[in-house]
């Protein structure tokens, strides 16, 4: 409809398993028309309806997918979409495609625990479409809101079949001391990898880089 309520048009939300409910829609400042929807996707049309994209299709499992039931949604002035994302329990950013989601919103889970007990207290963050290392952070507060205790895990999301990840032993060493390093070389293909090379070396600041490990081929 237009700004006085006249019938314009109509369209329908189709998908590859059929037509498709709406839940939310939101209208960027482009004309584009972001749409959540019941297959726990976003839907995005022109302003004439043609449809353009979907985002958060995970073929097979709705709840492997980046969204769980996403209900609300905005369009910021630059373009960046907002999604409440109700079951994953955090508002999810969005910018022109699925492959740059940030979340601005993270789950908060009340804990009451006995004396003396440990317990494993388990939530989804959703899914991470960006490569790279990431660190996943929590703050255990009590009631007044103080921190009692905060914890930091570091993963990483590759962008291709063969990931490289290196650790040394300690963050921090004395001047002297022995520094080891540990790394391991991941083949996530369904097929064997050959004729690839591992080379390692030092820099200290801006240094000419030294030679630690010479160039080795790894089959896989």
């Amino acid at each position: 409809m237009d700004g006085n309520g006249n019938f314009i048009t109509t369209w329908y939300l189709w998908d590859a398993w059929g037509s498709a409910s709406p839940y939310s829609v939101a209208v960027g400042s482009d004309g584009s028309v972001y749409v959540t929807t019941d297959r726990f996707t976003i839907q995005k049309y022109d302003s004439k309806g043609t449809f353009d994209e979907e985002w958060g299709r995970f073929y097979g499992d709705y709840s492997a997918g980046p969204f769980l039931f996403p209900y609300g949604i905005a369009v910021g002035p630059d373009g960046s979409v907002y999604v409440a994302d109700t079951k994953h329990h955090q508002i999810q950013k969005m910018t022109s495609t699925i492959n740059n989601i940030e979340t601005i919103i993270t789950t908060s889970i009340p804990i009451v625990q006995s004396a003396d007990t440990m317990q494993e207290y388990i939530s989804s963050i959703g899914a991470v479409n960006e490569p790279g290392k990431f660190y996943l952070q929590a703050t255990l507060k009590n009631s007044l809101g103080q921190t009692l205790a905060q914890a930091l895990h570091p993963f990483y999301v590759v962008g291709s079949d063969i990931s490289l990840q290196f650790n040394t032993d300690k963050r921090i060493y004395k001047s002297g001391e022995t520094i080891t390093i540990s790394g391991e070389v991941k083949n996530l293909s369904s097929v064997d990898a050959s004729n690839i090379s591992l080379g390692l070396k030092r820099k200290v600041a801006e240094g000419t880089a030294e030679t630690v490990l010479a160039q080795r081929e790894l089959d896989f």
